[in-house]
């Protein structure tokens, strides 16, 4: 040992002397300027409070340790920045260490008795530091984190500085960032457990992964172990897929493979799921047909899709009481399943009338539950001058209804005759835009059964249609 050093101890050991002279003491305090070294396996027991207004050296040679003992709450400050420590053992009969500082811990941080409160503070344990928990003894905290840093090639059964994100994978990861925060996650009514992990690799795509996700029992936010389900967000927490995975209650893990890169992992409830993450819905017009294309980034129990079409809405103008068309089902695309990985699929619907085209997907689970897609439309051209479909019903007794479009906004006249000719009712007479169908209905107050005639009439079309009234 050098005099510094020497001269450094023998100043530390008259300051604990002064500062605690039985555990009856509140605050161990190094003054400005004092400096306090720890080596050559020495500890120092803590039975207060900790204020750092000076250097203390605890990450020499020969791995000093520093002993947390008080019996109750127990806190670590400094006004010079994070403190660094070698080893870090946490042995308080009764109470938390709550952090006022960052701390760095650059070999073993042991917590046998008592946790952590990282209390909105960091504990980075770097490269080499390493988390040890007993069961009921944590790192806690609704706000702050744990972070460490590894090199990950081909990991196998790897529990990252023993922060309790264990992976395994055939591929190099590189350098892999872990960070373990303890605030609550929610996302669509579901709420996680009081654990999740950010798992940053330099490598992340095409991995081929096996995660198993350790908790302790004290941070299940009330759930059974037995619903206990992976869930993961690619956006910092804001929304969340449900994975499944595989749950071993005595070991205190849930295991799920086939993961194709990471980001954000938590717990839940397997009872209330997230939906599917639909990513894109999209709809392309190829001529009168339309094709659907949509992408997951991953699935939970999808039975598939049912694809379905609402030709009309809301907003178009109506005549009289034509009632907006409901929807209507095309077709049904099975899911996949439950992945983790990016899934894509089509849909073509084929002989479509002009005019708008509205659709959704309805995304239905293997228990039944289901939920709707945000709608897509499109608009349908006219490769005709004017599209003038079938009045129905016809025969009719109280009202028929027909659509007509027109490829380019004109004005147009619509009028009823009888068989003689006499023109006995005006339908419309003005403009309508281009491609957008305009709905009729032909009501039959006040005439007599018979046959009669639609002609509309355009600045460039003459059509026309019989229907026929019964009485």
């Amino acid at each position: 040992m050098t005099a510094t050093r020497f001269f450094s101890a023998v100043l530390l050991a008259l300051l604990l002397a002064v500062a605690v002279p039985s555990t009856h003491a509140q605050v161990v305090t190094i003054l400005t300027d004092g400096v306090a070294v720890l080596e050559n396996g020495a500890t120092m027991g803590l039975p207060a409070n900790l204020i750092v207004d000076g250097t203390l050296d605890a990450d020499t040679d020969g791995t000093p340790t520093v002993r947390f003992e008080r019996d109750g709450v127990q806190r670590v400050n400094s006004n010079s920045g994070p403190l660094t420590f070698n080893d870090v053992l946490v042995d308080k009969p009764s109470g938390d260490l709550v952090l006022q500082v960052d701390l760095v811990v650059r070999g073993l941080l042991d917590v046998e008795q008592g946790d952590v409160d990282l209390n909105g503070f960091q504990i980075d344990l770097g490269t080499t530091g390493t988390l040890r928990e007993l069961p009921g003894q944590t790192v806690k905290g609704t706000s702050g984190a744990i972070t460490a840093q590894r090199g990950l090639n081909a990991p196998s059964t790897q529990n990252v500085a023993g922060l309790g994100a264990e992976i395994t994978s055939a591929a190099n990861l590189g350098t892999t960032i872990v960070t373990r925060g303890h605030a609550v996650q929610t996302g669509d009514g579901n709420e996680s457990i009081l654990r999740y992990f950010d798992i940053t690799p330099t490598t992340n795509t095409g991995l081929d992964a096996t995660l198993t996700f350790h908790y302790d029992e004290s941070e299940l936010n009330g759930y059974s172990e037995s619903v206990l389900a992976l869930f993961r967000s690619d956006d910092g927490g804001a929304t969340w897929v449900g994975l499944s995975g595989t749950v071993d209650q005595p070991a205190n893990t849930v295991t799920l493979t086939g993961i194709d890169a990471f980001s954000r992992w938590t717990l839940g409830s397997s009872t209330t799921p997230l939906p599917v993450e639909l990513t894109a819905f999209e709809a392309t017009v190829d001529g009168a047909d339309v094709r659907l294309h949509w992408t997951t980034a991953s699935e939970t129990n999808n039975a598939g899709f049912e694809v379905q079409v609402r030709k009309e809405h809301a907003g178009e103008r109506d005549e009289d009481t034509w009632q907006v068309d409901t929807w209507q089902v095309l077709g049904f695309v099975e899911g996949a399943g439950t992945t983790a990985a990016a899934q894509t699929y089509t849909y073509r619907v084929t002989d479509l009338a002009p005019g708008p085209q509205r659709f959704r997907l309805k995304q239905i689970d293997y228990d039944g539950t289901f939920e709707y897609s945000p709608e897509v439309e499109v608009v349908v051209e006219l490769s005709d001058v004017y599209a003038l479909t079938a009045a129905a019903p016809n025969p009719f007794r109280s009202a028929a209804r027909f659509r007509l479009t027109v490829r380019q906004a004109q004005h147009v006249d619509v009028y009823l005759f009888d068989v003689l000719g006499r023109r006995v009712r005006t339908l419309h007479r003005g403009e309508l835009g281009a491609s957008t169908p305009r709905r009729f209905r032909l009501a039959a107050d006040g005439l007599p059964s018979g046959v009669y005639v639609i002609v509309a009439t355009g600045e460039r079309f003459r059509a026309t249609q019989r229907v026929v009234l019964l009485r």
